[in-house]
This record gives C-alpha cells, sequence and structure tokens, in this order.
C-alpha cells in the first residue's frame, strides 16, 4: 500500500512536473554514454581519413571553382544596369543588416540563458543538458516534499519549488560546468599535441598580425582553445572577430600560424564564447 500511495503522489501533476525531465534525463544520459563508448573509436579512426580527403578535394577543385565563381558574378554585373544594381545592393545590404541584427540579439538573449545553467560554457551540450534536467527534477521533487506539510495546498507551494528548483539548477550547474571543463581542458592539454589543432577553425579575439595575436578555435570534440598565434610574414593583420583556420605551428615559439577561414562568413564571435 505505501508503495502504491507513493507512485501515485509522484504522478500528480505537481510533482509530474519534475518526475519527467528527471527520467528523460537520465534516459539521455545512458543512451549519450552507450554511444560514446560505442562511436568514439570509429570517429577517431575516421578523422584522419576525412582530414585528407577535404584537403585533397580543396586541391583539386578550389581553383576551377573559385575561377567560375568569378566569372559567373562577373556575368551577371554586366548584364544589369549599373544604376540598377546599386541601388538594389543598398537595399539588401540595409534589409540584411537589420536580419542580422535581430538575429544578434536574439542569439544574445539565448546564449545568457544557456551559460545561466552552465551550457557552453567548456562541457558538451549533451552532457549538461541531461545534468540539467536531473538537476531540477531532484530539486522540485524535494522541494515538493519539504514544502507540502507546511503549506498543504500543491497549487501553492509547486510555484515556490519551481523557483528553488531553477535558482539551485542554475548555480550547481554553472559550478560544476567549470569544474568539468578545467578537468577536461587539463586532460587534453595532456593527452593531445599541439599539432592535432591545425586545420581547426575559429575566431581572431583580438587583432593578429606578425608579431602576434590571440584566437579561440574548436578542436575535433568541439572544444574551445585559447592559442597564442601570428600571422605569415608580409601577410595582413586580421582584426578581431575575423574566422580564422590555424594553418601550422611554431614549436620553436609555440606559436600557431593562422589565416583568414574563406569558408565562414557568418560566424561571430559569440560562437565560440566559453
Amino acid at each position: 500500500m505505501t508503495a502504491m500511495s507513493n507512485l501515485h503522489n509522484l504522478l500528480q501533476w505537481w510533482n509530474l512536473l519534475f518526475a519527467l525531465p528527471l527520467v528523460v534525463g537520465m534516459l539521455f544520459s545512458l543512451i549519450t554514454a552507450l554511444g560514446f563508448a560505442s562511436t568514439g573509436q570509429a570517429a577517431t579512426e575516421r578523422g584522419d581519413i576525412d582530414q585528407g580527403d577535404i584537403a585533397h578535394e580543396v586541391d583539386a577543385g578550389g581553383i576551377g571553382q573559385d575561377t567560375d565563381l568569378h566569372a559567373e558574378q562577373g556575368d551577371a554585373i554586366d548584364s544589369v544596369p549599373a544604376e540598377v544594381a546599386d541601388g538594389e545592393a543598398g537595399h539588401d545590404a540595409d534589409a540584411e543588416h537589420a536580419d542580422e541584427t535581430t538575429h544578434d540579439h536574439h542569439e544574445s538573449v539565448l546564449t545568457q540563458i544557456l551559460e545561466a545553467f552552465g551550457i557552453g560554457r567548456g562541457v558538451p551540450i549533451s552532457v549538461m543538458l541531461p545534468f540539467c534536467m536531473m538537476l531540477w527534477g531532484v530539486l522540485g521533487l524535494v522541494s515538493n516534499q519539504a514544502l507540502h506539510p507546511l503549506l498543504r495546498f500543491p497549487a501553492v507551494y509547486v510555484w515556490i519549488s519551481v523557483l528553488l528548483s531553477l535558482l539551485g539548477t542554475s548555480l550547481l550547474a554553472r559550478g560544476l560546468s567549470g569544474v568539468v571543463a578545467r578537468y577536461l581542458q587539463m586532460g587534453q592539454v595532456a593527452n593531445m599535441s599541439r599539432e592535432r589543432l591545425i586545420g581547426a577553425t575559429g575566431i581572431a579575439v583580438f587583432t593578429i598580425d606578425e608579431r602576434g595575436g590571440a584566437a579561440d578555435v574548436h578542436d575535433r570534440v568541439g572544444t574551445i582553445h585559447r592559442i597564442p598565434c601570428r600571422v605569415r610574414e608580409h601577410a595582413t593583420p586580421l582584426p578581431a572577430g575575423t574566422p580564422v583556420v590555424v594553418a601550422d605551428y611554431e614549436s620553436e615559439t609555440g606559436t600557431y600560424l593562422v589565416e583568414e577561414n574563406p569558408f565562414a562568413d557568418s560566424i561571430t564571435h559569440q560562437e565560440v564564447r566559453t
């Protein structure tokens, strides 16, 4: 009878609000753990092959694609009167700028909300999201049980539980994500050679010139690394916010050589914030 009573109480809406995310978070965590264990080795083996194929395709097709693109652009510009082209270009630029501003604002709000729960702080979202769901569930159920003898009415104390669960989840998740991120970073630095960041992409944090600079780049598993870097001699400096790709590593100075990434026109610095 006691077990049936507890189950019946757990399935009430004020407890189900927390119990359901708890169960879903546990299932996601289990699936992620099993999937990582079964595919991690295969993904590592495929990484080297994929990089070789990409480099070969770029070498083989880059010149032809660039030539065709310039030719098509030239034909398109020649076929449109200059006044009409300038007017349409200005209108399109204004509209695109307005859309980008709105998109960046929404993205900034979403980023801040996610960071409040430790998501996007160097730990994969597939780890942090289920953890936040489980935290929400446990804290909410505990709060409901503690408040029930005091307030009696679920419609009253459930909202207090929601508030307490939100605050508790945010504080605990952010604290844990910082610890886990540092642990993962230390493990990766110890086990990953510097040369493995060659080919990584990211964003220039400060202006990068021949003398030096800094950039945030992603490795293969999505972890962000802030690296000391510079451009090649006589190359154009890269302003802060420029998408970059790591071209080489100088073991003598511990500095990476970076170039502007031609395949990332719309990347913003917010995408690589820690």
